[in-house]
């Protein structure tokens, strides 16, 4: 049928864009000389990306998973998946213009990290919440609290039982967030001081006076994770539905 074709075209198109540029990052990346002179300050910047992503995955994840475990007895309201879509849809650029005008507004000098991660928790965590939603809807977790309530569980044992139903979900949304905060440029560029530099204000602002070799193996190795991720969370997922 037509709908089978335009899929089937839809995937391999898809799948050229994706594992092309990463494809061409690595096969680039072998004919740098060597060794790679990396700058001291692109280690340090590299250091306060991972640290921040995992600062915002964390909180993100927690947000989500505990924000859609409250839709499992109680559906969320209009307002509620408004509020779930507006966060998803709207840019970053007027989140993070709002931001540095509210916090020069209101005078407030608070840390760099904590500053770049109230921005950029909004976007993940209403990933997660959508994410671990779902799951949760699929995997019929309304009943079983009911079930779980009816033999005398307490609320931290159908808190672990939510978590063990989910855990794809969360896992999924933690990661989308670690990989959204390290390839994030507007939150870092408007919220933070000039002294905190991370590693994508850093390729985006020397990018433009031509590619360095740490920039070429940076995308290269950014590329292999992002497919070393992928082979690793769908995994359990595949298996957890055989299981099923």
């Amino acid at each position: 049928m037509i709908f089978d074709f335009v899929r089937k075209v839809v995937l391999l198109a898809g799948g050229i864009l994706v594992v092309l540029p990463g494809a061409v990052l690595c096969c680039v990346s072998f004919r740098t000389s060597w060794p790679i002179r990396v700058p001291h300050d692109v280690w340090s910047a590299l250091w306060r990306s991972i640290v921040l992503a995992i600062v915002v995955a964390g909180i993100s994840s927690v947000i989500g998973f505990l924000v859609a475990s409250s839709y499992v007895r109680r559906k969320p309201s209009r307002a509620e998946w408004l509020l779930i879509a507006l966060a998803l849809i709207t840019p970053e650029l007027p989140i993070a213009v709002s931001l540095h005008s509210a916090f020069a507004a209101l005078h407030w000098d608070i840390p760099d990290i904590l500053a770049v991660s109230l921005g950029q928790i909004g976007f993940p965590s209403a990933l997660t919440i959508l994410f671990v939603y779902l799951r949760l809807d699929a995997s019929k977790a309304d009943a079983l609290i009911g079930v779980a309530r009816t033999l005398g569980a307490k609320s931290a044992a159908i808190l672990v039982l939510l978590l063990r139903l989910s855990w794809p979900a969360v896992t999924v949304g933690f990661l989308n967030a670690a990989a959204f905060s390290l390839q994030d440029v507007a939150y870092p560029w408007f919220l933070a001081s000039a002294n905190f530099a991370v590693l994508p204000t850093l390729v985006f602002s020397r990018a433009r006076f031509g590619l360095q070799p740490w920039m070429i193996w940076y995308g290269a190795l950014a590329a292999f994770c992002g497919a070393l991720v992928a082979i690793i969370v769908f995994s359990p997922e595949v298996q957890l539905e055989q299981e099923s």
